[in-house]
């Protein structure tokens, strides 16, 4: 619709760069190699059940005495994962459309910012990104909704919240967003989405092309 198109373009116009949640806007991360799988194998090294297919809820959960060895285990999982993930349509091309109209681009995940890095090398994107904000190593307490990831993106930005807009994919996302003053872009990529986005306070879109669309406008 074309007041679509109209107010994201007004979201974004005056954005000096734009942050991006990695998957979901950018891959979808465990596409090739399930989520499911690698929550297992990190419950099968831990000794405990979690009942969760989430590898992050699992970190979250598991105790002090065995953080270190299940977070290098996810690390190295979500490494292998990034080599066949998914890329999002229209996602890349969102960020060469960022990067030619002379805006920054970073990424605020809590994915190990190392995988983010292999991604971002495998798909030719690596020296239009940066900086990378990743999941802290064997803290997950500043995992999003944690503000400390955003706020550590605009430090290393030197840019003011109101200066950045944010692209994520669920309600977390939205929250730091907020909780950060920073204004946020919802991508519904699943049913349903879209309304639990709005509620949270996101402006939503249902493609990245359409992100990428508002990107090229001038700026």
């Amino acid at each position: 619709m074309a007041s679509e198109r109209d107010e994201i373009g007004q979201l974004v116009a005056n954005a000096r760069a734009v942050i991006y949640d990695f998957d979901g806007p950018i891959c979808d991360v465990f596409s090739g190699f399930p989520a499911k799988r690698v929550a297992r194998e990190l419950e099968e090294a831990s000794g405990e059940v979690f009942e969760t297919d989430d590898p992050l809820e699992v970190i979250h959960r598991v105790g002090p005495a065995i953080l270190e060895r299940i977070e290098d285990l996810l690390i190295g999982a979500e490494m292998r994962a990034v080599e066949s993930a998914a890329e999002t349509p229209g996602a890349l091309e969102s960020i060469a459309a960022a990067f030619a109209s002379g805006r920054r681009v970073a990424v605020v995940s809590n994915n190990a910012g190392a995988a983010v890095e292999r991604f971002c090398v495998r798909a030719d994107v690596a020296g239009r990104v940066w900086p990378v904000i990743g999941r802290a190593y064997r803290m997950p307490h500043r995992m999003k909704p944690d503000p400390w990831p955003m706020r550590a993106a605009l430090d290393a930005l030197a840019l003011r919240a109101g200066e950045v807009v944010f692209v994520g994919d669920s309600v977390t996302d939205v929250e730091v967003a907020r909780a950060c003053g920073v204004r946020c872009i919802g991508y519904a990529n699943k049913p349903g989405k879209r309304d639990v986005l709005g509620e949270a306070g996101a402006f939503v879109i249902d493609s990245m092309w359409d992100l990428g669309a508002a990107l090229r406008l001038p700026f």
